[in-house]
């Protein structure tokens, strides 16, 4: 996971931009995801609070529709 800071060029406020990068399953990996999230509004924003749950929501739809279809899922989707 990871924040940085960028400063608008338009109102000179600070926003973050988080992410967060991560693979499943751990043993054979078959899905990667990377979540980068921005706002221009101010917000704080981090990689482990804000990004990661939205790849974790990802990683666990994936899991259980390949879990769901017992067999593996065209490369198109992965």
């Amino acid at each position: 996971s990871g924040t940085a800071e960028k400063k608008s060029r338009k109102t000179g406020q600070d926003t973050n931009l988080a992410w967060f990068t991560c693979y499943a399953p751990f043993e054979k990996p078959e899905i990667a995801v990377c979540v980068l999230l921005y706002s221009g509004k101010g917000e704080n924003l981090h990689g482990g609070s804000n990004a990661a749950p939205l790849a974790r929501a990802m990683i666990q739809a994936h899991l259980a529709r390949r879990k769901a279809s017992a067999k593996p899922l065209p490369l198109a989707t992965r």
